[in-house]
């Protein structure tokens, strides 16, 4: 069975609302019996301090958290903001091949 990876920067338990698209998503192809993965950052949306765990499985959702740097700006300042995002996507290039190869883990 070939696997689903969905890329995201917020994922569950997060609430804002690409975070809610996916992991509906993510969740109703995990109960059709489908093997899905979601990589993701290990922060909140509304709460950038916070650092969920590396590895998870949810509702049958593999979870791969990645470490993000952390940025003293604050989402309200673009500075920061596009420093946050820049972090999580080096890490999730760096980080996504190990999981696209069959044997491989994050």
């Amino acid at each position: 069975m070939k696997r689903i990876i969905f890329l995201s920067r917020f994922f569950f338990p997060d609430n804002s609302d690409i975070s809610q698209i996916v992991t509906d998503l993510a969740f109703h192809l995990a109960f059709q019996g489908r093997s899905v993965h979601v990589v993701t950052s290990q922060q909140r949306y509304d709460d950038p301090e916070a650092q969920l765990p590396a590895e998870k499985i949810v509702a049958g959702v593999h979870i791969h958290r990645l470490p993000t740097g952390r940025f003293r700006f604050g989402r309200s300042e673009l500075l920061g903001r596009s420093l946050d995002y820049a972090s999580f996507y080096a890490s999730l290039w760096s980080s996504l091949n190990k999981l696209v190869n069959p044997g491989a883990s994050l």
